[in-house]
């Protein structure tokens, strides 16, 4: 994420006083702003942003852990019910949230996966609104790898090791150059997921890898690119002496 001349707002701060009027319509309002008559202003503490990911918008960051839904989010859900149309899935927001049975890359009544109350599913939020129940989809725009084959961007999550962070953190590992990441990545072959929820999934061929991993993806948030890299070599010789 790009920070806009390192602006810190505060709840009721109006953008229009840091962005241009172009600036302003060329990025769509994320989490943390909200329109009131015509006016995008803050609605919480925090550093002003925008995004180099999707939804590429404007933000307002903080080292927050509650999540609210946000358009085009994506998302770690967990299932909580299951119905004949649609499953119940935690997303960590106040209320559960919609994924309709046949919501996946390639999906019909026919072939659709079946998935289990407890069973982890990677997707990106399609409705996000207070008149309406949050709707997710595994679905992508950009890939139509269909969900049997095992390689959409989106679907069901086998498997690996799930934990919580902040949602800041979350933010900071969707950057497509993020040090913690390319570092790790250098050392052991690894799949990841993040969603901006908070949560992340890790999976690797070696049960100690996960856990050096996940833990270093947590000890990361507060330390800057130089110290992420003395964090990683050192975690990898340990783990090469062990």
């Amino acid at each position: 994420m790009e920070v806009i001349e390192r602006v810190v707002l505060l709840p009721g701060d109006e953008l229009r006083n840091h962005l241009s009027e172009e600036e302003l319509k060329k990025f769509p309002h994320g989490e943390g702003t909200a329109e009131q008559q015509n006016i995008t202003i803050a609605t919480k503490a925090g550093v002003l942003k925008c995004q180099d990911i999707p939804p590429h918008n404007l933000c307002v960051s903080n080292m927050q852990r509650k999540y609210v839904a946000g358009m085009n989010d994506m998302v770690i859900g967990l299932i909580t019910m299951k119905h004949t149309e649609n499953y119940k899935v935690d997303i960590g927001g106040a209320l559960p949230a919609i994924l309709s049975t046949i919501a996946f890359e390639g999906a019909t009544k026919r072939n659709r996966p079946n998935l289990q109350v407890g069973s982890l599913v990677y997707g990106r939020v399609i409705v996000a609104n207070r008149e309406a129940e949050t709707e997710l989809s595994c679905t992508s725009p950009q890939s139509r790898k269909g969900w049997a084959s095992g390689e959409s961007y989106f679907g069901p999550l086998v498997g690996g090791y799930l934990f919580q962070c902040s949602v800041y953190l979350a933010r900071i590992l969707l950057d497509p150059e993020c040090a913690v990441l390319e570092a790790l990545g250098r050392a052991f072959p690894f799949e990841v997921a993040v969603g901006v929820n908070g949560r992340v999934w890790v999976n690797s061929a070696n049960p100690l890898h996960t856990i050096v991993i996940s833990n270093a993806i947590l000890n990361s948030e507060t330390f800057t690119r130089a110290e992420i890299e003395v964090m990683v070599h050192k975690l990898v010789s340990a783990v090469k002496q062990s």
